[in-house]
């Protein structure tokens, strides 16, 4: 759309779903098949190749069952007490702004530490919620789904060296393409603020010969945004809009400017 100066100011939404899971097989394709909706399916190469653990998964798993936690990792010592909702929701909200900043091998290292002392099954936890190599060439020949790149390990790519975030996003298009026996096209940045997604990675992006590549800037695209393709916006919609008059704030850009404004 971007690319046609004759699309004008007519409207259009693309679909985007992030990290590779199985209910975007489960859930989101059947509706798109029944309203004949394309979409994106941004992968975590080394989440589908089994070889990385997701911890936002097994943090989840650790918090529901257990009245509390206790363990040393990378130089923190974790207490928390986990008997409530509200607090469990709130460890998790103190573990999880470091685990989201991590290298891999840190992120490798805490998994480690909650299977040893939790006995928590990440390969379980991947094969439960993420999709599976027998789903992806079934969705392929739908017609209505391309699939991009969304890193090695769903690392911020802010807090690596240039060399680091070169490898993550290369590596990552190298393994979806060998995956999916064509060329990917496309690219998302784990988490998407500014700090992971910024010149450095746009630069990057563009190299490597990408399309476009999209962050989590909350915003509806504008024609202006042709001018910066390795840095798309997009909005996150989820159940706190279901059923509401959210959902038309959002997709008016009303919600977004508000956002800003606060």
């Amino acid at each position: 759309w971007l690319q046609a100066p004759e699309s004008g100011s007519r409207r259009f939404v693309c679909l985007t779903f992030d990290d590779g899971f199985s209910d975007i097989y489960t859930e989101a394709l059947p509706v798109c098949r029944e309203y004949g909706l394309p979409m994106t399916v941004y992968l975590v190469s080394a989440f589908i190749r089994r070889e990385f653990p997701i911890w936002w998964l097994g943090l989840e798993a650790t918090l529901a069952p257990n009245d509390a936690i206790n363990f040393d990792w990378n130089g923190w010592h974790w207490r928390f007490s986990t008997r409530t909702d509200r607090q469990k929701q709130q460890a998790y909200g103190a573990i999880a702004p470091h685990l989201a900043s991590a290298k891999p091998e840190e992120v490798q290292q805490f998994c480690s530490e909650l299977e040893r002392h939790y006995g928590i099954d990440f390969g379980a936890l991947a094969d439960r919620n993420l999709l599976t190599p027998s789903m992806i060439p079934e969705m392929q020949p739908s017609g209505l789904v391309e699939f991009g790149a969304h890193s090695v390990h769903h690392a911020c790519l802010g807090g690596q060296d240039e060399a680091e975030a070169y490898r993550e996003i290369a590596q990552s298009k190298q393994d979806c393409e060998a995956l999916l026996g064509v060329t990917v096209r496309h690219f998302a940045y784990p988490y998407g603020d500014r700090r992971p997604a910024g010149a450095r990675e746009a630069a990057i992006c563009r190299q490597l010969g990408f399309l476009t590549a999209v962050t989590t800037e909350c915003n509806t695209i504008f024609a202006g945004d042709r001018r910066r393709p390795f840095l798309l916006p997009r909005l996150t919609y989820n159940g706190r809009f279901q059923d509401t008059p959210l959902l038309d704030l959002l997709l008016s850009g009303t919600l977004p400017r508000l956002r800003r404004i606060w």
